[in-house]
């Protein structure tokens, strides 16, 4: 066999997995608005989450999953929404299409009034759809008991799943998916305060349904919490493998002793002198890490 020929065999095996192969980017806890109107930090969150999506779209992924806490604050800011909104039509709208087959009944999977998967809405262009449930953080409250994700969803730039209508009584139905030969029921279960859902379970009021249809060919799959890292996920079948991708933008935690009657010249009562060192010590040569 010539090279060419191997090469073009090669890419052949490559799409023919990639058909079975569904894709997915899987983060958590973005906290997005935290510290916003912090002069140093205020823009950390959303600079971590562009490049999350980002790695997404360089991955060319079939879906994002989100595991709860994508909001810092439960009434996130109007900046906050912004830019949230903004970010998510900039990365997840466009013409390609996405290769999942949706086969569960939306209008059970989804709370809002339209009960549809936003990329099969004829009303948007949705090339790389989100899934998110609510952590404690961003959990719904108040009139209506809505939250941030509500606003996300009704418009059409996220799905929201895994919010459960009665706290003593959970039903958790999966979102059925599928692509090629491989099929996915995913679940999720939003923040309910820990020692509610512990009676809930100990009361046995907790049921997760399952396809009943060829029940044991779906690849089965909860939601993970975890940050600092993304992940990769692939599940082929029911196959899967799981890569770390590191986040390069999450500012890192650093801590150094400082004593200042050690510093030649250092007056105890000179406090612009202080401060002005204090500052140079903290920012160093990265301005990413500078106190002011």
């Amino acid at each position: 066999m010539t090279m060419e020929a191997e090469t073009a065999a090669s890419s052949s095996s490559s799409a023919s997995s990639s058909a079975h192969t569904i894709s997915i980017l899987v983060a958590t806890d973005n906290h997005l608005g935290y510290l916003e109107k912090d002069p140093v930090r205020g823009q950390d969150s959303f600079q971590t989450f562009e490049e999350i999506l980002r790695l997404a779209q360089l991955h060319e992924v079939d879906m994002i999953l989100l595991g709860g806490d994508l909001f810092h604050d439960n009434k996130p800011s109007r900046a906050c929404l912004h830019k949230t909104m903004s970010l998510l039509r900039q990365y997840c709208m466009g013409d390609r299409p996405c290769a999942l087959d949706f086969q569960s009944d939306p209008r059970a999977n989804f709370a809002d009034q339209f009960g549809t998967v936003n990329y099969q809405d004829p009303n948007y262009n949705v090339a790389m759809p989100v899934f998110s449930i609510h952590g404690n953080h961003d959990d719904p409250s108040g009139d209506g008991n809505l939250c941030a994700l509500d606003l996300l969803a009704v418009s059409g730039l996220c799905n929201y799943f895994g919010r459960a209508k009665q706290i003593d009584d959970i039903a958790i139905s999966p979102l059925l998916m599928r692509k090629g030969s491989t099929r996915l029921a995913l679940y999720g279960l939003g923040n309910i305060r820990d020692e509610r859902l512990y009676r809930t379970f100990v009361r046995r009021k907790v049921k997760v349904l399952r396809p009943r249809e060829e029940t044991d060919a779906w690849f089965n799959l909860m939601v993970i919490h975890q940050n600092r890292f993304v992940g990769l996920l692939k599940v082929q079948g029911t196959r899967f493998k799981l890569r770390k991708l590191p986040l390069q933008t999450v500012r890192p935690f650093i801590m150094k002793d400082v004593v200042l009657a050690n510093v030649d010249g250092l007056r105890p009562s000179d406090e612009k002198g202080i401060l002005r060192y204090l500052t140079n010590t903290v920012g160093g040569d990265d301005s990413r890490y500078s106190a002011a």
